[in-house]
């Protein structure tokens, strides 16, 4: 019995350093905020102007996090075939999202969109694409 004690007491000592190696890897707390997006406030949600038209554009949903940065979610999409053909998910400051959204904005621009519509355009995009055997597993960050 107190083999059992003491085995279980490294492996929760060997766990405790483990997530401490990781917390420090990926920015601590932060990181956790960004774990539960529910935590955080919608900033930006935005989807080119001209995607039905063009039928590829990106949607972008953006979190303000507590310590000031901006958490982004950016989602290339075909809606005609392919579905969600990239996506990435960057921590960044107000300042740099703000640039980086107005020169994407240059080449497409965006118009305001509620985050369950694009949550909807994402899922049904992907459920396009499975259709024709396309299929890509995205996890989504709105």
């Amino acid at each position: 019995m107190r083999r059992l004690a003491e085995k279980a007491s490294r492996r929760k000592t060997i766990v405790a350093e483990k997530r401490r190696a990781e917390t420090t890897a990926t920015g601590g707390h932060e990181a956790r905020q960004i774990i539960d997006p529910s935590r955080v406030s919608v900033r930006t949600c935005v989807v080119a102007e001209r995607l039905f038209a063009d039928g590829i554009g990106w949607v972008v949903l953006a979190r303000a996090l507590p310590s000031g940065q901006i958490g982004a979610s950016f989602f290339l999409i075909d809606i005609w075939c392919l579905g969600v053909k990239d996506a990435f998910f960057g921590v960044m400051s107000r300042q740099k999202f703000d640039e980086r959204m107005e020169a994407s904005g240059g080449e497409q621009p965006h118009v305001e969109i509620d985050p369950p519509v694009a949550r909807k355009l994402l899922h049904d995009a992907s459920a396009y694409a499975a259709s024709f055997g396309l299929s890509i597993g995205v996890q989504y960050w709105l």
